[in-house]
């Protein structure tokens, strides 16, 4: 089949959940159809989410529209991708993967922009709405006719690479030569303000202090914008870290790596993972340390408390047997307090055990369970145009 489908994402420093699932999606797409993926910020340049700092090189844009008059569908992971692909010749499926309104480094006046003007504007044009999760599809979309448009995919994971990767070593583990990974808990995001970095680096540090010599290390996967107000933390607070180094030692609180390609053959080796976010679309990092049988403590926030529920249809004893524990938001001091206990009991009671059986926990967010529902929203679409 000669079919042209386009997939559009934004080309983040840090290859989050949305571009690896373009990625899964392009390569089970290919065996059948000619599809290409771009991103979005290789035409049009952008300030995260500031629209009122939008740079538009018109010339760029209209080689982008240029551009997607060679197909026939497009699917546009997220906001920015969706809008600059809207009213063109080719039939547009949008993927929403999070919310500007839960974004703190928005500014107010971009959420103002996109939650009650750009996005309702996306939705109307939109032939499809798939949403990873309910929580997702905002309210005016549940009680109008756009509903219709939603079929809900969720979660597009490859277990089958995720099976090469907690089997093979990645080119930056020689950094961790010298440290005991199984004495370490680890945190993995992009560190960015709605991810609750800043919030738990004071539980950790609350924690640290109860236990004294008994602690667990550290380690904090990823990077952005808030690494400075992170290690300025660290500085005012008597935590010793080090950073993105060449080789890590054993004489260290906090380690802070920068993205990594392979994160979660770190993550299996700790004893702990935490997920102290405000807001979640759909986490790769939360169903890829579930992967590993890794205890995990995450906030009850929307997309974490789906995986929650989702996984608990299926298997309630692993809910049951506490690997899989949700906490509240961090608000106040009474919560960071809370969460330190919990870190405390966990490290009692959990040190280097991991549940048995944990790669089938997450079948229902895989692509080979999940494929089969993007192949036939394609399918149908390119027979109503032909």
């Amino acid at each position: 089949m000669n079919k042209k489908i386009l997939i559009v994402t934004f080309n983040w420093k840090n290859i989050g959940g949305t571009q690896k699932r373009a990625a899964i999606l392009k390569e089970k797409f290919s065996k059948n159809y000619n599809i290409d993926h771009i991103f979005i910020n290789s035409y049009i340049r952008f300030n995260i989410l500031k629209l009122d700092k939008l740079k538009i090189n018109i010339r760029n844009f209209f080689k982008y529209r240029k551009k997607l008059k060679k197909y026939k569908i497009v699917i546009a992971f997220s906001n920015l991708p969706s809008i600059f692909s809207l009213i063109s010749k080719c039939t547009l499926i949008t993927v929403i993967s999070g919310s500007t309104y839960y974004y703190k480094e928005a500014s107010f006046i971009s959420k103002l922009y996109w939650v009650f003007l750009l996005e309702p504007l996306i939705y109307l044009y939109a032939k499809k709405i798939i949403p990873a999760a309910p929580h997702l599809v905002p309210f005016y979309i549940k009680k109008t006719f756009l509903n219709k448009k939603v079929d809900y995919i969720n979660g597009f994971i490859d277990l089958s690479e995720l099976r090469l990767k907690t089997s093979s070593e990645n080119n930056n583990i020689y950094k961790f030569s010298n440290i005991n990974l199984e004495n370490c808990i680890c945190l993995s995001s992009a560190l960015i303000s709605h991810k609750g970095i800043i919030e738990f680096l004071e539980i950790y540090s609350e924690y640290r202090n109860k236990l004294r010599n008994d602690y667990l290390k550290l380690i904090i996967i990823g990077d952005g914008p808030k690494l400075k107000d992170c290690l300025e933390y660290c500085r005012n607070n008597g935590l010793v870290y080090q950073t993105n180094s060449e080789f890590f030692n054993n004489n260290t609180d906090l380690y802070f790596t920068g993205h990594l390609e392979n994160p979660i053959f770190i993550i299996q080796q700790c004893s702990l993972f935490v997920m102290p976010s405000f807001y979640e679309g759909l986490s790769n990092q939360l169903l890829e340390a579930i992967y590993t049988g890794i205890p995990i403590i995450a906030s009850n926030c929307p997309g974490n408390n789906f995986v929650y529920s989702e996984i608990g249809k299926g298997r309630q004893d692993y809910l049951n047997s506490n690997f899989f524990k949700l906490m509240p938001i961090i608000k106040n001091r009474k919560i960071k307090s809370a969460w330190a206990e919990e870190l405390i009991f966990y490290t009692k009671n959990f040190k280097n055990v991991k549940y048995k059986n944990s790669n089938k926990l997450i079948d229902n967010f895989s692509s080979k369970k999940n494929f089969a529902k993007w192949e036939k929203i394609v399918k149908n679409i390119l027979n109503e145009k032909k």
